[in-house]
């Protein structure tokens, strides 16, 4: 009798598990079926939102499927990515996250880790720029930090708050020069950093290269280095800091997670409705036109690309904590 009832308990675990595998691939098969959210983890109007509804636009001209766009806000991006790294792992929730989906959780202040989500694409690289008053005596990051080491006082360097990525390419400008660098942080946004130099309150500030362009353009403010592997193709007598000495290259990030354990089926099809949006002359055209970055990174890439970072990046805002 025992021996009966173990057989049929076995079969009927099989049965289970073969009609939820059955469904899971029947899940997969016929999705998207409906409207999938888009979290995005900053305000309407920023440039991460404008991205997100770009992408989201597009996609569903090309294949008529529906990206709400919801924005979650809070905590630097935190309260967002928070969310979309708990939510169903069915593809109907996906998050638009930046390079803080690294930082925050460095930095202890996320509920989340990078390995809670599963890259489909990056879409987008700005890298920060170091920028000084075109008074400035120095006319190249070597000039500026020598003169940095040099000086009896500290040089005020004005950054995002920590750990955002405008603070993190100051601090490791401060650790790896060993110069007299003070981190001046500025909870408000890049706007208020360039009224801050334009002032005289601060001796260099970090941002992109497109929030500050317009100062240079007008002979205001001059770029002394970009911190990405390549020089900007826009400014292409402007070095990067690895030219000047200086193993740095950050800047924001925009890509796509969902949850780490969704479905292969489902990934590569977010990828192909993702990817096929960015590739589109729209797309290309609307970066160009809003000054952002491109960056394009596939999910094998964009994976390698976070888990570099966080290597990287950890034991620097570590030593802030």
């Amino acid at each position: 009798m025992k021996k009966v009832l173990m057989v049929l308990l076995c079969l009927v675990l099989v049965a289970g598990m073969t009609f939820a595998n059955g469904t899971t691939e029947k899940a997969s098969a016929e999705y998207p079926s409906k409207n999938i959210s888009l979290i995005v983890p900053f305000g309407a109007g920023g440039g991460t939102d404008a991205l997100a509804r770009k992408i989201a636009e597009i996609v569903e001209k090309q294949s008529g499927v529906s990206l709400i766009v919801e924005n979650k806000t809070g905590g630097s991006g935190a309260v967002g990515m928070g969310e979309g790294a708990v939510a169903k792992n069915d593809g109907y929730t996906v998050t638009m996250t930046t390079v803080e989906v690294v930082l925050l959780p460095a930095a202890g202040l996320a509920s989340f880790q990078p390995s809670d989500f599963r890259g489909i694409i990056r879409v987008n690289f700005d890298p920060a720029a170091l920028i000084v008053k075109a008074n400035n005596p120095a006319n190249s990051l070597k000039e500026y930090v020598a003169n940095a080491r040099a000086s009896a006082k500290p040089v005020n360097l004005n950054v995002s708050a920590f750990p955002t990525n405008y603070w993190l390419c100051g601090a490791m400008l401060k650790e790896q020069s060993g110069a007299n660098f003070n981190l001046i942080e500025e909870p408000n946004g890049a706007a208020q950093e360039v009224a801050n130099l334009l002032g005289g309150h601060v001796d260099g500030i970090i941002c992109t290269m497109a929030e500050a362009a317009a100062y240079v353009a007008n002979g205001d403010f001059k770029f002394l280095a970009v911190a990405s592997d390549n020089r900007n193709p826009n400014y292409p007598s402007v070095p990067t800091f690895n030219e000047g000495g200086f193993d740095i290259e950050v800047g924001t990030w925009r890509g796509f997670m969902v949850p780490d354990d969704t479905d292969d089926a489902v990934v590569a099809k977010l990828d192909g409705l993702f990817t096929a949006a960015y590739n589109s002359t729209e797309f290309q055209e609307f970066l160009k036109t809003m000054g952002f970055g491109t960056g394009y990174l596939n999910s094998e890439d964009f994976a390698q690309l976070v888990a570099d970072q966080s290597k990287q990046y950890g034991p620097v805002i570590a030593k802030y904590i």
